[in-house]
C-alpha cells in the first residue's frame, strides 16, 4: 500500500504549524532565476490561540527535503462561513488564519548597496574600485561581505566565478571596474554582472545563495508515458534514466523571446567628441534559417561595462548564446532558442527511494 509523504509547515523558526493548516488550500511556488515564488496557506485556529505576523518566515519540507522558504508579507483573520454567531465567544471555533507571502529572492529587492564602513561620511562617497580583472564571484562574496546586510543565517557556498564583468573576453587589459551606485538594489547589481556570463542566479530555500554558469542540480529519475520504474542509487548523481509516470500533461513550445540577431551599442554616444562609439552585431544563422528573423537592441551609451569593444561583443554574445567568449557554443544557452513550459502532476507515493528515504524534485533540478 502507498505510503504517504511527511510534510512538515513551520511559523517564525521553529513554530509547526502542519496539523492545522488545511491542506487543500496551501499552495507553493518557486520560479528561476531569482523570480520570488509565492505561497498561501489556510490555518485553522478553533481555540482561537494562535497569532501571526508579517515578516516572519514560512518554510515547508517534505520528506526531509527544504522545498520552500519565504516570508509572510499578508496576514488575513477571516471565517470560512458568511455568518458566525459570536455571541458565546468560548464557543467560536471557525476563526481562521490566510497567510500569503513570497520566497528569499524577494530579498534582493529588499537590499540596497551602501557603503557603512564610516558612516556617515562614507553615505556620501563612491564605493571604492576594483581592477578589471576581479572574477565576477568574488565580487558577490565582496558585495555580500561589504556592501549590503547580508541576512543572518544565509550562505554564499553556491557562487563561483564566470568571468570578470570588466573584462569578459579575458583579454587581461588594465583599469579598473565599479560598483553602481550608493542605494542601487542588490537585484540591480547581480544583474549587471550576470549580463556578461549568463549566469544562473538565485536564493535556494536553503539560504544559499547560488551564481553559476550553468545549473547543476541533476535529478535522478524523469517521467515518461512508459515509465520503467528503475531504482535509482546514490551515484552517479545525475540522471539514471529511471522514469516513472505522470497526468495532466501540458508542454508548450514558446517562440515569442527568440533572439537570434543582437545588435549592442557602447562607449559615446552617437557625435559625441568624449570618445569612440562601440557596435558589435551577433547573429545565429542556424536560428535564422529555422525560426526566422528576430531582433534585439541595446544601446548602453556611457555604461562601465559597455566602455570597450570587448564588453560590447561579449554582452551581444552572451543575449544570443548564452556565452560571452563564444559567437555560437550551441550549448543550450541564450535567447537563441524558444521556450518551453512543462506542467504535468505526479503522485507522492511514487517518487522513488534513494538511500531509504524519497528522492523529492526540487526547484532548478535538470
Amino acid at each position: 500500500m502507498p505510503v504517504g509523504s511527511t510534510v512538515v509547515i513551520t511559523y517564525d523558526g521553529s513554530n509547526n504549524i502542519t496539523n492545522s493548516v488545511l491542506f487543500e488550500s496551501a499552495s507553493f511556488e518557486s520560479q528561476l532565476n531569482a523570480q520570488p515564488g509565492t505561497f498561501e496557506v489556510r490555518v485553522k485556529d478553533p481555540n482561537r490561540t494562535l497569532f501571526f505576523e508579517t515578516g516572519k518566515e514560512l518554510s515547508l519540507t517534505v520528506d526531509g527535503v527544504k522545498l520552500f522558504g519565504g516570508y509572510v508579507t499578508s496576514v488575513e483573520r477571516t471565517f470560512p462561513f458568511p455568518v458566525v454567531d459570536t455571541s458565546t465567544i468560548n464557543t467560536v471555533d471557525q476563526r481562521q488564519w490566510v497567510l500569503r507571502g513570497v520566497d528569499y529572492n524577494i530579498l534582493f529587492d529588499k537590499r540596497v548597496l551602501r557603503d557603512d564602513s564610516n558612516p556617515p561620511d562614507s553615505y556620501l562617497e563612491h564605493f571604492p574600485f576594483f581592477t578589471k580583472d576581479t572574477l565576477d564571484g568574488d565580487l558577490i562574496l565582496d558585495l555580500t561581505s561589504d556592501f549590503i546586510d547580508f541576512p543572518a543565517g544565509f550562505t554564499t557556498t553556491g557562487v563561483t566565478n564566470i568571468v570578470p564583468p570588466f573584462d569578459p573576453l579575458n583579454e587581461g587589459t588594465s583599469g579598473e571596474g565599479a560598483w553602481l551606485q550608493q542605494g542601487s538594489l542588490w537585484r540591480a547589481q547581480m544583474q549587471d554582472f550576470a549580463q556578461f556570463s549568463g549566469a544562473v542566479w538565485y536564493i535556494d530555500p536553503n539560504k544559499n545563495l547560488i551564481y553559476r554558469a550553468l545549473e547543476n542540480s541533476w535529478a535522478r529519475w524523469g517521467f515518461s508515458d512508459v515509465p520503467n520504474k528503475q531504482a535509482i542509487t546514490t551515484s552517479p548523481a545525475t540522471y539514471q534514466h529511471a522514469t516513472y509516470g505522470f497526468r495532466e500533461l501540458d508542454i508548450t513550445e514558446d517562440g515569442s523571446s527568440i533572439v537570434n540577431d543582437a545588435f549592442v551599442w557602447g562607449g559615446s554616444a552617437f557625435g559625441s567628441t568624449d570618445g569612440g562609439t562601440f557596435f558589435w552585431r551577433e547573429q545565429n544563422t542556424d536560428s535564422i534559417a529555422e525560426h526566422g528573423l528576430w531582433q534585439f537592441a541595446e544601446a548602453e551609451f556611457g555604461s562601465p561595462l559597455h566602455a570597450s569593444q570587448d564588453g560590447v561583443t561579449a554582452r551581444a554574445r552572451v543575449i544570443v548564446t548564452g556565452d560571452p567568449t563564444s559567437a555560437d557554443p550551441a550549448n543550450g544557452r541564450g535567447l537563441v532558442y524558444p521556450q518551453y513550459t512543462i506542467r504535468l502532476t505526479w503522485f507522492g507515493h511514487d517518487v522513488p527511494l534513494l538511500s531509504g528515504s524519497p528522492s523529492h524534485l526540487r526547484p532548478g533540478d535538470l
